[in-house]
């Protein structure tokens, strides 16, 4: 494993966002698992980004990863937002002096990510005010929402599946 993928399982691991944020390169591309109508470019804004998702998420832990050379890697981790479980996948690609030059985020389940979407979106629109942040808050919670009540009766009349005790969850 080369050096900036274990500096960055260890910064995972123990929650250090400025040890993250020292492997990106200056123009580093974050894709979003939420949208393809923005993505985040260059050191500013993806550490910025992740400034305001590390407060958010709490008992991450980097259970796998895998690589193809010295360039491309993924890294999976889980925790949660709230009481919400969520895991990622991080698709990276290296630039020539071993930082974070792309990442493509992909998460799940639903329900984690729309709990994380809720509040990663109203803390980065908070900065242009806390009516826009709560107008914010309400659009995307309400998704949540609806999502949480919904799940229990959608996959109880598919009827598909087989059910995951809640201590295996």
């Amino acid at each position: 494993m080369n050096a900036t993928l274990e500096n960055l399982r260890s910064a995972v691991d123990t929650h250090n966002v400025e040890a993250l944020i020292s492997l990106f390169s200056p123009t580093i591309i974050v894709r979003s698992p939420v949208t393809q109508q923005i993505r985040m470019e260059g050191f500013d804004q993806v550490s910025d980004l992740f400034r305001q998702v590390f407060p958010i998420i709490r008992n991450m832990v980097v259970y796998d990863t895998v690589s193809e050379g010295d360039r491309k890697h993924v890294i999976f981790w889980r925790g949660y937002v709230g009481s919400h479980y969520l895991e990622e996948a991080n698709l990276m690609r290296f630039d020539d002096e071993g930082r974070i030059a792309e990442m493509t985020i992909f998460m799940r389940p639903l329900s984690g990510l729309l709990a994380l979407s809720t509040q990663i979106t109203a803390a980065l629109t908070e900065r242009h005010g806390k009516v826009a942040a709560s107008i914010v808050r309400a659009m995307f919670g309400g998704y949540a929402a609806i999502y949480q009540l919904s799940e229990p009766f959608g996959l109880s009349f598919a009827r598909v599946g087989v059910p995951v005790p809640p201590e295996s969850r």
